[in-house]
């Protein structure tokens, strides 16, 4: 318990520390939930497909 109170006098001394821990943890969040460059990719061409093809099923009888 006296390293939390040790840290916590620490970072009310030093904001900037705070801040560059929060900054690199943040950054660590967002690199480790980010989807792979293949799956995104995937994902981007699944669309286009979806645009390409679904526009045939729309169009097959005239209306009535």
């Amino acid at each position: 318990m006296e390293h939390v109170t040790t840290l916590i006098a620490y970072f009310r001394a030093h904001p900037g520390a705070l801040a560059l821990v929060a900054a690199a943890l943040g950054g660590m969040w967002y690199v480790l939930n980010r989807k792979p460059r293949i799956v995104r990719d995937a994902d981007q061409r699944l669309g286009q497909l979806r645009d390409e093809r679904g526009d045939q099923y729309n169009a097959l009888r005239p209306p009535r």
